[in-house]
């Protein structure tokens, strides 16, 4: 709770008037000296959209609906739409340096635990939920509830930007209070291979995990906890943007 309020006392006053998403999430990026790892869930065009300008991350996105391949901008695709069931077992894996939820749950009864568990999963996490009056029209009851629950918890830093939909940010771990986690990882970047095949993931690219995986030392591969898949900017050129790493 106190993070909570740290983060809102320095930010409160802060205005983004960005022009799309990617400006408006632009101060989170430019808070870290090194490249983070992004988990997104929900509406795939607008993830899709900031990475082109976020290469160096590295960018998963979990959905279960068809994503085209990109040799200029990289990401890993799970394919599965995150449950309850899911959000909570990832929380036993993984954790993010940013979660990005894009309309998320509007459907899901469970909306409200599946929020809580987000807020577990990632230092940071941005939210971007329908407008109160696009929830209306829409008829859709958990719409409305899950953007008037969104809009009136105080602790969070609303973010500006050309669209009506709001916009939050709520940071977890605020720079003044851990300032090395935004220089160097507490953990390894990207995502276990154990949870890459647990969540039937896919690489964006034409890459072959069976030839990686070769390259490693024979004693480790079956150690799929251990192996960590991420984004690899310096072999992008070469149609090989990610490596397996220990």
């Amino acid at each position: 709770m106190i993070h909570f309020l740290i983060i809102f006392l320095l930010f409160f006053s802060w205005t983004l008037q960005a022009q799309n998403f990617s400006e408006a999430i632009a101060p989170i990026f430019k808070l870290y000296s090194r490249p983070i790892t992004i988990l997104t869930i929900g509406e795939t065009e607008t993830a899709l959209s900031f990475q082109n300008k976020n290469q160096k991350h590295t960018l998963i996105i979990a959905t279960e609906n068809p994503l085209s391949p990109s040799p200029y901008h990289p990401f890993i695709h799970l394919k599965k739409n995150l449950n309850l069931f899911d959000l909570k077992d990832l929380n036993t894996l993984e954790h993010f340096d940013l979660v990005i939820a894009i309309y998320p749950f509007q459907n899901d009864v469970k909306w409200k635990e599946m929020i809580d568990e987000l807020f577990k999963l990632g230092d940071h996490l941005v939210i971007l939920g329908a407008s109160k009056e696009k929830a209306r029209k829409s008829k859709e009851k958990i719409a409305f509830k899950m953007t008037h629950y969104l809009t009136n918890l105080g602790l969070k830093i609303p973010l500006t930007w050309e669209e009506e939909d709001p916009l939050l940010w709520f940071c977890f771990k605020p720079p003044s209070v851990n300032p090395k986690i935004y220089q160097k990882a507490p953990r390894k970047e990207g995502i276990s291979l154990f949870t890459f095949q647990k969540y039937f993931g896919s690489f964006s690219l034409k890459t072959s995990i069976e030839e990686k995986l070769s390259a490693l030392p024979f004693w480790i591969r079956p150690f799929t906890r251990f192996i960590r898949i991420a984004l690899d900017p310096q072999q992008q050129q070469k149609n090989n943007s990610f490596k397996l790493h220990l």
